[in-house]
């Protein structure tokens, strides 16, 4: 019987609007700036370092999708979905320490509601919080960065 995830990608339904923006959200700050050009094709700007401490350099590159099927490209997300549902997890462990994550937290995830949607509407000071906790910063870091974006406003 033939694995019927392996249908080629270019058989699928075609991508609305909506779902690439769910995708690629206009100002993502990832850094991402991706451009659907049909034709199962892709235009991403992005930055790279040539090595560790080296200088970050702009790049642009034309990523071509027509040959691979859509087992492969899940494949490829999954990766980015396991990544994302890591840092949910930890988020949730980081809540409260001293209590175990429940064992059946995320034990099935719908990637549009629980990855797509909960990256896309999630608040930026609130991202910007998580993005400081997972860089290490101190209770105290936190605290005067928050006190920086009141006086900005």
């Amino acid at each position: 019987m033939a694995n019927p995830l392996a249908r080629r990608i270019d058989q699928a339904p075609a991508t609305t609007a909506a779902v690439k923006a769910a995708i690629a959200p206009p100002g993502d700050e990832t850094g991402r700036d991706l451009v659907f050009l049909g034709n199962k094709k892709v235009k991403a700007n992005y930055t790279w370092r040539p090595h560790k401490n080296g200088k970050e350099e702009a790049k642009t590159s034309l990523f071509d999708f027509g040959s691979v099927t859509e087992e492969q490209l899940i494949t490829l997300a999954m990766y980015a979905c396991k990544v994302k549902v890591q840092a949910q997890l930890r988020d949730m462990a980081n809540v409260d320490p001293t209590k175990p994550v429940p064992s059946n937290a995320f034990a099935t995830v719908d990637v549009r509601k629980d990855i797509i949607e909960a990256t896309s509407k999630a608040d930026p000071v609130a991202r910007a919080i998580q993005a400081l906790r997972r860089a290490g910063a101190s209770d105290a870091v936190v605290a005067d960065a928050l006190k920086g974006l009141r006086a900005t406003k």
